[in-house]
C-alpha cells in the first residue's frame, strides 16, 4: 500500500511517497494529484524522510540514508545510481555524468533521466548543470528552485563536509 504526506519546505511544498517501508517519490506537491495513495497517514519512512529532509535545509546533514526505491527504466536507475556519487556542494554537467557513467556521448538520454528523477533532493539531480555551467531547467520547481539547493549546499560545504 502507498502512502504520502506533504512538507513545507523553502522550495515549495513538497510530497514524500512511501510504498512498503521505501520512498518512492519526494517532488513538488500538486493538489489532486494522489496516484491513488493515501494522504497523510503517518508512516515511520515518511516520518523519517521529513526529519532527514529538515535537517537538510537547516544545513546539517549532506547524506541521506532513509530507504529509497525510485521506479524508472532500467537506464534511469543507472543515471540515479550515479547521482548518488555527486558529492554535496559540486555541481558537474551532464556530460560528465555521461561520462562517468561510461557513456560519454550520452549526455541527451542522462539529461532525459534526471528530468525524471522521483526522489528530487535525495536523488541530487540539482547537481548537475548545463555544459557552459548554466542552470539547465529542474523538474523539481524550476530554476530558481535549482540554484536555491546548490547555494544551501555550497553555503554549509565545508562545515558538513570537513567532519
Amino acid at each position: 500500500m502507498r502512502f504520502f504526506d506533504t512538507m513545507e519546505t523553502a522550495v515549495g511544498m513538497l510530497r514524500i511517497e512511501e510504498n512498503n517501508g521505501f520512498i518512492t517519490r519526494v517532488d513538488i506537491f500538486k493538489p489532486g494529484q494522489d496516484n491513488g495513495a493515501m494522504p497523510h497517514v503517518v508512516q515511520p519512512t515518511i516520518m523519517q524522510c521529513k526529519q532527514q529532509l529538515l535537517e537538510y535545509f537547516m544545513g546539517k546533514r549532506a547524506k541521506f540514508d532513509v530507504p529509497i526505491r525510485p521506479f524508472g527504466t532500467d537506464y534511469s536507475q543507472l543515471v540515479w545510481n550515479e547521482l548518488k556519487k555527486v558529492g554535496y556542494g559540486e555541481t558537474i554537467t551532464y556530460k560528465e555524468l555521461a561520462t562517468r557513467m561510461g557513456t560519454p556521448t550520452a549526455q541527451r538520454a542522462v539529461a532525459g533521466a534526471n528530468r525524471r528523477n522521483p526522489v528530487m533532493i535525495i536523488l541530487p539531480c540539482h547537481r548537475i548543470i548545463g555544459a557552459n555551467g548554466a542552470m539547465t531547467g529542474y523538474a523539481g520547481g524550476g530554476i530558481k528552485n535549482k540554484e536555491w539547493l546548490i547555494n544551501l549546499e555550497k553555503k554549509y560545504r565545508k562545515e558538513l563536509c570537513d567532519q
